[in-house]
């Protein structure tokens, strides 16, 4: 008998690429032993390593629907939209902005369903106009929720001031912080005065960072490079042999 999901967690991109924090929030929640249901964008290339994370993992591109590019927002705004209304009076996470107005719509309905909304972006006027659609209808409704979560302490406050949220939040930095940076840097230092070039963030491709590493070779700088990333073992190996003959 398959076990009653108490959680749903909806994103609209993929998490073996990207945004990592919402793969650990994930893996964390299922270590605290509760049953979570993850809707996001994974790709049938990368559904293999999406699969090991458990049994509740799903995905949008696996629809026929989805194949159609005229078709696909709609077809992702409807599970997105049916899967709300399956957890009604249960809890919802909402990744970002994409699925935040059918969230908010079923909570409207159901004031018990407990909404979170867990920030990775700011949306603006500079990113594509449906985004900046997306981010105008949250900041005319910004506490249809019931906690939020960001990846940075200045993004929260920023929500705070700028957005006028007025519901509980945190922050949970997706990224080493600045703190640990400089203190990285200072112990490093005392060791030598050569420039340390600092990365935190996803690889996924081998040659994916070449146009960076090609870039410091031909500045033909005495530099270390600090790499701390997440990935697979092959572009992970192929970045390291890339640094070392920098």
């Amino acid at each position: 008998m398959e076990i009653k999901k108490n959680v749903l967690l909806l994103s609209a991109i993929d998490p073996t690429r990207a945004y990592s924090c919402i793969k650990y929030l994930y893996l964390k929640l299922k270590k605290q032993n509760i049953a979570v249901e993850f809707w996001c964008r994974v790709p049938a290339s990368s559904m293999s390593d999406y699969k090991k994370w458990g049994d509740g993992t799903y995905s949008f591109c696996n629809s026929i629907f989805f194949k159609i590019p005229k078709v696909r927002t709609w077809y992702m705004k409807f599970v997105g939209f049916i899967k709300c209304f399956e957890y009604r009076n249960r809890t919802i996470i909402c990744h970002d902005l994409f699925h935040y107005r059918a969230c908010s719509q079923v909570k409207k309905w159901f004031p018990n369903t407990k909404l979170i909304v867990y920030f990775t972006e700011i949306y603006n006027e500079k990113h594509s106009p449906y985004l900046a659609k997306l981010q105008d209808y949250f900041e005319k409704h910004p506490n249809e929720m019931d906690i939020m979560i960001e990846c940075d302490y200045k993004r929260e406050e920023y929500r705070l001031t700028q957005n006028g949220v007025t519901k509980p939040s945190a922050a949970i930095l997706n990224t080493i912080p600045l703190s640990e940076v400089k203190d990285i840097l200072k112990v490093k230092r005392v060791k030598n005065e050569r420039p340390i070039v600092v990365f935190s963030g996803g690889v996924h491709e081998p040659g994916e960072f070449s146009i960076i590493i090609d870039a410091l070779r031909d500045v033909n700088m005495d530099c270390e490079l600090d790499f701390y990333c997440f990935g697979t073992k092959e572009a992970l190996n192929a970045l390291q042999n890339e640094c070392e003959d920098v």
